[in-house]
């Protein structure tokens, strides 16, 4: 027995175990009992060559492992400060996590004691200059701290414990000018060094923009993933049109970076191994500089990943990566399969894996292989008879242009770019289609907005920022003010498109989903990406959008009410 994907369903298994655990809170002696008899049963199965009872039993001893691992990684309780809340006090402590500085204000993280953290935000008064405040430097400031909390509003994101998993237990406000540095380092050296690098590029890019504070702000979050000074205002037709992604730190971010680098070492004739060891290492470097944010952690875990399958000549197949990384993950922090950022990256992943893979596969795939050296007629044999079919008429078209008097290497670079252009829109669209449907369920139940204008506003949006990530990078690392401009307009431009798409999109609020129909939408579009191994992908795309339409047409929308109406 040969699955496509083997590890797939052993890391689902673990997932749902870890929710099952989370829910019913059944971690005692029965469940490791019942854990180590399926391992046992796994082992007769083996023995007795069942490959299906030994795959069935592995499955349910890792759904039971799932669950015993929900129970050992728990949060313990949150340590207490020895003052009331919003009592003026004395803190004092390591900066674990460096400054980032907005227009009127300073953040940072502060570590009182192992395990105990306090969020810091100072601000200024009049036109004080903020102080440096950098990784591992021991700080003091005067203040008032409160425990964090939640707001009581239905369905509110759970901050409390979204800050407990980092071990942060408090919020700080106070004057800059009580700021203190206190002589000494602490920290980890290595990470001085990294948090140094991500300041460095701060100020470059402050340098770069120092007189158009909107790009500088945005390029910055872009970039780095610092959003000290990215204004809601400047982002709110991103996040109503669905491309807010795009414009934030991202895991596609890594991917950019790692393909330009790859192209790098490949022209300048680095060895596969050696350039697949430099790309995974740029992959742990970027996520150190964008601050070790879960996204682009994620992402290189992947890449690192993929550099193995490659070093070891293995072919690595997408959902298998996204299943490795995904358990990876699980195991060391069980609490990230409940976070929308978590849902978000590995349900887009898997989408493009279980959908736009095998669309493209079946559509364009075969002819994006034709389009390259179209004058070589004899490899037209060894191609697929669709992508020999379509080299013959580009070269049709290239003879016509040719009888129309256009030079044969101009009419050969037109017609083989505009077929590059036209496959590449296509896969964008099927890319943004798939992923657009797919999340429609956590979009709506974690930020209650379904985007109409997604579709489209992804297929401008997502190339455009997508070339402005190495040039941004590329005019930090050589101080270029050229390329700076050049990024600048190509933000430009993305706004551009989504201020287009955004006057589209209806101003909507959209209630959380009934549980019925969440389970009913999921159980589609699993049931849809099974059936693609087996039909035409007609079937499976008609298949999804009646999923997506039913679920629309039978749940009903509420406008948003405007600020100045509570």
């Amino acid at each position: 027995m040969r699955f496509r994907e083997p590890l797939l369903l052993p890391a689902l298994f673990v997932a749902l175990g870890v929710a099952a655990g989370r829910t019913s809170h059944c971690y005692g002696p029965p469940v490791a009992s019942a854990v180590c008899a399926l391992c046992l049963l796994a082992l007769v199965a083996f023995a007795l060559h069942s490959p299906r009872a030994t795959y069935a039993s592995i499955c349910a001893a890792l759904f039971g492992a799932g669950i015993l691992l929900a129970g050992w990684k728990q949060i313990t309780a949150p340590p207490t400060l020895s003052v009331p809340d919003n009592t003026p006090v004395i803190f004092e402590g390591c900066v674990v996590d460096p400054a980032l500085t907005g227009p009127d204000r300073e953040k940072f993280i502060l570590e009182l004691a192992p395990g105990a953290r306090l969020q810091v935000t100072l601000y200024s008064k009049g036109a004080a200059v903020f102080p440096d405040v950098s990784y591992g430097s021991y700080v003091e400031f005067t203040g008032k701290a409160r425990t964090t909390h939640n707001y009581d509003d239905p369905g509110a994101f759970d901050a409390v414990h979204y800050l407990a998993r980092q071990q942060i237990y408090w919020t700080a406000s106070g004057d800059a000018a009580t700021l203190r540095t206190k002589p000494g380092h602490c920290g980890n050296p290595a990470a001085r060094v990294i948090f140094a690098v991500r300041t460095a590029a701060l100020r470059r890019l402050d340098d770069l923009y120092r007189n158009d504070p909107s790009t500088d702000g945005m390029m910055q979050g872009l970039l780095i993933g610092a959003t000290a000074r990215l204004e809601r205002i400047w982002t709110e037709d991103y996040r109503s049109t669905g491309t807010f992604h795009a414009l934030v730190i991202s895991g596609g971010h890594v991917a950019v970076l790692a393909a330009v680098l790859l192209f790098i070492l490949r022209l300048v004739g680095a060895p596969p191994a050696l350039a697949t060891f430099l790309t995974g290492g740029m992959a742990w470097l970027y996520a150190g500089v964008a601050g070790w944010q879960a996204p682009v952690l994620r992402s290189a875990a992947g890449m690192t990943v993929f550099a193995l399958g490659r070093i070891f000549y293995r072919k690595a197949r997408l959902l298998n990566v996204l299943a490795i990384v995904a358990l990876a993950f699980i195991v060391i922090d069980p609490e990230q399969l409940f976070d929308a950022s978590f849902q978000l990256s590995f349900g887009a992943v898997a989408l493009i894996g279980a959908f736009v893979i095998p669309v493209l596969d079946h559509t364009s795939g075969p002819l994006s292989s034709g389009v390259s050296r179209l004058e070589d007629q004899r490899s037209d044999i060894r191609l697929a008879p669709r992508a020999a079919q379509f080299r013959i008429e580009l070269r049709l078209l290239i003879r016509t242009l040719e009888l129309l008097r256009i030079p044969p290497r101009i009419a050969a670079w037109l017609v083989t770019g505009i077929a590059r252009i036209v496959l590449f829109v296509w896969e964008m669209v099927v890319a943004s289609f798939f992923i657009q449907l797919g999340l429609t369920l956590p979009m709506v139940f974690y930020f209650h907005r379904l985007s109409l204008s997604g579709l489209s506003a992804n297929v401008l949006v997502v190339p455009i920022l997508s070339v402005a990530v190495p040039l941004g990078f590329t005019a930090i690392l050589t101080n270029s003010h050229l390329l700076a401009v050049a990024c600048a307009w190509l933000l430009s431009l993305s706004k551009w498109a989504v201020g287009i798409h955004a006057r589209w999109e209806p101003d909507w609020r959209i209630p959380g989903p009934p549980f019925w129909l969440a389970v009913v939408f999921s159980a589609a579009l699993v049931w849809a990406a099974w059936r693609l191994v087996r039909t035409p992908w007609r079937f499976t795309a008609w298949a999804a959008v009646s999923a997506a339409l039913l679920a629309i047409a039978i749940h009903p929308f509420h406008p948003r009410i405007p600020a100045g109406q509570l």
